[in-house]
Order: C-alpha cells, then sequence, then structure tokens
C-alpha cells in the first residue's frame, strides 16, 4: 500500500471518531437536567406545611398531614432531610420545625430523649413548685406519685379567720425533691417538685404558692377514693368537737 492510501485512511478514520464524539455529546447534552450530576440536579424532600412542635410524634405527622413533598435543588437539600414521613417512626420532635422548612431528621430523637416534654399535650402544662423539705414531702415523695394540695386560706383575704381546703387533687410528680434541702438559704426554700396539671390548675397552684400556707399530700397509688368536706374552719372543728 503507498504512503497517501495511509495517510488517506487515518484522516478517514479521524474523522469518523469524531463523529461518534461529536453525537455522544448531543446526546448527553440533550438529556433532561434532572439526570446530571448523581443521579440529578434536584431532589425530592418532605417539608413542614405548618409549624411542627416539640413533643410532636412520627404518628401524628404521618396521619395529620403535617408535611407536604417538594423538589428541591440538590444543592439546597437540609442536612438529614427526609423524603418520606415513615422514616420519622417511632421518633418525636425535639426541636420545632416552622411552616416551609424542611422536616430534619435531627430535629428528632426518641420519646425518651425528649422526657417530660413528650407528655405535654392540649392543655397540660408543667410547674416547678418551690417549698420546705416538709411541704414537698422529700425523701417520701417519688417520680410518677400523685398528690393533692391542701391550703390554709385567709376568708375573706383581708381577714383574719382561716380555712382549710384541698384546692387541687391528682397532680402527677415529674420530679420529686430529695434531700433537705439548704439552710444557709434562710427563709428562701431550696428544695422544689415539678408537676404536670392542667391550665386551669396552674393558676390555682400560683395564687397559693403566693398567697396561702399549704402543703403536698400523697394519694394512694391504687384506688384513690376523693371524700368531698368542704373548708374546714375552727367553726367547724368546734362544732364537731361538740357532736
Amino acid at each position: 500500500m503507498t504512503r497517501p492510501s495511509l495517510d488517506l485512511r487515518n484522516v478517514l478514520i479521524a474523522l469518523a471518531l469524531g463523529a461518534v464524539a461529536a453525537a455522544i455529546a448531543a446526546m448527553y447534552a440533550s438529556r433532561p437536567a434532572s439526570s446530571h450530576a448523581g443521579g440529578g440536579t434536584t431532589a425530592r424532600v418532605l417539608v413542614a406545611k405548618g409549624d411542627i412542635a416539640i413533643g410532636t410524634t412520627a404518628d401524628r405527622i404521618a396521619t395529620g398531614g403535617l408535611t407536604a413533598t417538594r423538589v428541591v435543588s440538590r444543592a439546597d437539600v437540609a442536612p438529614g432531610a427526609i423524603t418520606d414521613a415513615a422514616q420519622l417512626t417511632g421518633l418525636v420532635a425535639t426541636e420545632p420545625t416552622f411552616a416551609g422548612e424542611q422536616v430534619s431528621l435531627r430535629r428528632f430523637g426518641s420519646a425518651g430523649a425528649e422526657g417530660e416534654r413528650a407528655g405535654l399535650r392540649g392543655d397540660l402544662r408543667i410547674a416547678q413548685l418551690p417549698g420546705d423539705a416538709d411541704q414537698l414531702l422529700a425523701g417520701t415523695l417519688r417520680d410518677g406519685d400523685r398528690v393533692d394540695v391542701v391550703a390554709s386560706l385567709r376568708n375573706p383575704e383581708s381577714g383574719e379567720s382561716h380555712v382549710s381546703t384541698v384546692v387541687l387533687r391528682n397532680l402527677l410528680v415529674l420530679s420529686a425533691a430529695t434531700g433537705a434541702g439548704d439552710s444557709s438559704l434562710g427563709d428562701k426554700p431550696s428544695l422544689s417538685v415539678r408537676l404536670q396539671l392542667t391550665d386551669p390548675q396552674e393558676q390555682k397552684l400560683f395564687w397559693v404558692e403566693k398567697n396561702a400556707d399549704w402543703t403536698l399530700v400523697l394519694r394512694p397509688a391504687v384506688d384513690p377514693v376523693d371524700v368531698p368536706s368542704g373548708q374546714v374552719s375552727s367553726a367547724t372543728l368546734a362544732g364537731a368537737a361538740r357532736g
């Protein structure tokens, strides 16, 4: 074969290879943008339709219509973002997620990790009640016990007469007081308990704490019975003694 024939063959091969390369490049360029860069430049994530509060369970999110699917740029995907509410199974919100934000596993944990907050729903509240060792049954009370609050009130408030009554019943003790307190603090109570109570109950508790003599009393753990006794005063006690 002559030299000109070889040169012509090489030119034809180069042209053919160039055409193949151009065809491949054209095919790649014509593919949708979502197929580029490791599976796509966009991704589907769950976003909050409304605020998701601390303590919200995975079941509530899955069944309550609290989320929606949104397509975002991969660059905008939040760390821990999820694509399905089923990924939250068994978890509870430990941080709030606000409307429009992506739902992230980083804001959820086990119900145990959330602790006392996980039990708060509706009108339930947590209050911390300071007092001395006797008022708070320090050394007797345990976490999970139920207590009543008994108070001695002035009646009328500006007078000198007192009545005693049960002002609150069946409050859940979340955290009991332990020890005898620090006497170096003088008259300031150095012990406290945390109680779970309702919104109306917290108002009564705060008033009693600030304006009355009071104490906690332990309820039975099994089959407690409440016996309405009204108010007790010097007059009712004297009458009972005469009877």
